[in-house]
Formats: structure tokens, sequence, C-alpha cells
């Protein structure tokens, strides 16, 4: 199975860029700026589309889609795990069955400290 596209401009491969980024991506040729940049439509769900200056690129070896998407593997995230945050417990004065019963009351002794 032939990996090249039928449109060369249009193509899988395994980008690496300078500055040790590598990535699966759908790339093309494209003029932005006025000048020739690579479009690198990044196989993940979903598609990121970046734009890169072709003297920023070390090496771009063709591929298929499949090692494409492959290659981002160590870029995926996991599935988030719920977690169940304990609820703070909460005290009225009313509620303080060892208080000595006077309002305000916060130690629960014959010589409390009234707010």
């Amino acid at each position: 199975m032939s990996v090249m596209a039928a449109d060369e401009n249009d193509q899988f491969a395994i980008v690496e860029l300078m500055g040790h980024r590598r990535f699966g991506a759908k790339v093309s040729e494209v003029e932005r700026f006025g000048i020739k940049m690579m479009r690198a439509e990044i196989q993940v769900d979903p598609p990121i589309v970046q734009f890169v200056h072709p003297q920023s690129v070390y090496c771009l070896t063709v591929c298929t889609v499949e090692q494409a998407r492959h290659a981002n593997d160590r870029y995926a995230l996991e599935q988030a795990v719920p977690m169940t945050i304990p609820g703070i417990a909460v005290f009225s004065i009313d509620d303080d069955e060892n208080g000595c019963g006077a309002p305000g009351c916060r130690t629960g002794c014959d010589s409390c400290v009234m707010e």
C-alpha cells in the first residue's frame, strides 16, 4: 500500500520540529503572510490545525493515517476521574448538645466566652 497521497500537496506525515516537538498530521503546503508554510492538521479528536514555518521542520516522515494517529497516542488525555469532595461539617450553635446553653457558647463550659 502506497503512503503517498494522490495529491502530493496533501498527505499524512510524522512531523518533527526543532525544539523537540513530534506529532502525526495531515500536511499540505499553503501560503500565509506572503510565505509558503506547512499546514499541519494534527490527528487528535478534535483535530488541531497549526501553520509551521518550513525552516523549523527537522524531519518529515510520510506515513499512513493510522501511523499518524499512533504517533499522537502519547499526547492523549486520560479520561477524567470523578471525585467526591467530602462536605464541610457545619455546626449550628443551637445544635450544640454539650454546650452550656448560653447563646454563642463554643466551648461547652460554665465560663464560656460570648461573642
